[in-house]
């Protein structure tokens, strides 16, 4: 499987593809605005293409994924908190989160990448964040609430360069 940040992309592939799905039940049994219990889900649909063999782009790739976030969060009606109960609550809304270009040079220790992203999966987020389910294990909260930053779930235009030395 195919992901951006793997060193040798696609290989001798043409195209890879990705779909996750996240659904997940909360409920609040006491305390907050409400009792009560809530479903919300999260889809990614994901597709690279392989440039270096469809156009002859050496060790380039293109990259697309859309989210499809749904459901009605807990945070809002129920619990009433500043962060958010779940790491992928947010409005239901289908947008592109990422849209890049990303060729990797000097076998692979410099990378470029340059298109719609996120920063917090790069610069923001815990290793073991995966782990969890609460929203403070994410993008940390502060950075969250206080930093004006593309992390989840709004993503904006941006140029990243990655030097990874020997």
């Amino acid at each position: 499987m195919f992901f951006p940040d793997q060193p040798k992309g696609l290989g001798e592939h043409f195209t890879a593809w990705k779909f996750n799905y996240v659904g997940e039940v909360f409920g609040n049994l006491s305390g907050g605005i409400r009792q009560g219990a809530i479903y919300e889900g999260y889809a990614k649909i994901g597709l690279a293409l392989n440039l270096e063999k469809m156009v002859g782009w050496k060790n380039t790739v293109f990259y697309v994924n859309l989210l499809y976030p749904h459901g009605t969060g807990l945070t809002q009606g129920y619990v009433g908190d500043l962060s958010t109960v779940s790491n992928i609550d947010t409005y239901d809304s289908l947008r592109i989160f990422k849209l890049f270009l990303q060729t990797n040079c000097f076998d692979d220790r410099l990378t470029f990448r340059l298109g719609i992203q996120a920063v917090d999966k790069d610069f923001f987020s815990s290793e073991g964040a995966a782990l969890f389910l609460n929203s403070g294990f994410g993008a940390f909260p502060v950075i969250g609430q206080d930093l004006a930053a593309p992390i989840y779930p709004v993503s904006a235009p941006g140029l990243r360069l990655t030097w990874s030395p020997t």
